[in-house]
């Protein structure tokens, strides 16, 4: 008990920015897995990658395309990962969702992947891809839901968390505290933003440990860029085997300052086990997604970007 308060009063003394990265590992080593929850996704269940496409960027064409970064273009710590192991990100949303809840998936990947997509002084036109991908096989993700300040618009987080105190209720209260705390610390690492890519140093490390237990596929946890809407997931690659990629699809993204429309650009459907495909382009009135934004072309789009 002492030493979980120790280590987790500890890791919220780093100065971040800089590289810590064996000494927390040597931390978080020391923890266990005591109060972990564990939440499996079983058959057919949906995640959304989404993959933003740099301008001129030819259109992707491959499974590989919409799957985990390789590993030797991994070299920065992200809210899941590591440069010693990339992970495949995606977004999902509960199944059952209440009434009100966000429900889209697909705008989740879009906030989270897209860092121009939130900055609301900027304008334009620009593409990106995602994949819809289904489970073949049960995945058992490491759920992190202590954020509270989500529970109000994440059913499925406040779920888990009641359960996770249920579950350490049967603990004495010191340790049940010390517990609380740490698994505090570790929700508000997966929640925050960052300066630089050495900040998610903690989730990041946290992650890589808890996925060497070969029973864990990956993590579960709230958007931030979504402010606690939806889900996303981040697993590892050697649990790829238990997904499918069943949908390819390319959309542009038009942009007026605060306001977004994505539009269809063209797509496929597959059968999760094809390698190499085209996609198919879809018939859409350009016009009708411009005129959402009050604008006539794609040129005059364009030109509120120096309008700033």
């Amino acid at each position: 008990m002492k030493r979980l308060n120790r280590i987790s009063k500890i890791l919220t003394q780093f100065d971040l920015s800089l590289e810590y990265s064996e000494v927390i590992t040597s931390l978080l080593s020391r923890v266990g897995k005591m109060g972990l929850m564990i939440v499996t996704f079983g058959k057919d269940k949906s995640l959304i990658r989404a993959r933003p496409m740099l301008p001129g960027e030819q259109r992707f064409n491959t499974k590989d395309d919409f799957s985990f970064k390789p590993q030797w273009l991994n070299t920065t710590y992200q809210r899941a990962s590591t440069p010693n192991r990339t992970m495949f990100y995606a977004s999902t949303i509960r199944e059952d969702l209440p009434q009100g809840e966000f429900d889209s998936a697909r705008v989740i990947g879009l906030a989270e992947s897209m860092p121009w997509i939130r900055d609301k002084s900027v304008s334009g036109l620009r593409k990106i891809a995602y994949g819809k991908w289904s489970t073949h096989e049960p995945l058992n993700l490491v759920a992190i839901v202590n954020k509270t300040g989500y529970h109000e618009v994440n059913s499925f987080s406040k779920e888990i968390y009641n359960a996770f105190i249920s579950n350490i209720s049967i603990y004495p209260e010191e340790l049940k505290n010390s517990l609380l705390g740490f698994h505090d610390l570790l929700a508000n690492e997966f929640s925050k933003d960052v300066n630089s890519h050495t900040e998610y140093q903690i989730s990041a490390i946290f992650s890589e440990l808890i996925c060497n237990d070969f029973k864990i596929d990956g993590i579960l946890y709230p958007s931030f860029r979504m402010e606690g809407k939806g889900l996303n997931v981040a697993i590892k690659p050697e649990s790829m085997f238990k997904l499918g990629l069943y949908v390819a699809g390319e959309f542009n993204v038009y942009k007026l300052k605060e306001n977004t429309v994505l539009g269809y650009g063209a797509s496929i459907e597959l059968d999760g086990k094809t390698e190499q495909f085209e996609m198919i382009d879809e018939e859409r009135d350009v016009n009708e997604y411009l005129k959402i934004l009050g604008v006539k072309s794609i040129e005059e789009l364009n030109k509120m970007d120096t309008f700033k």
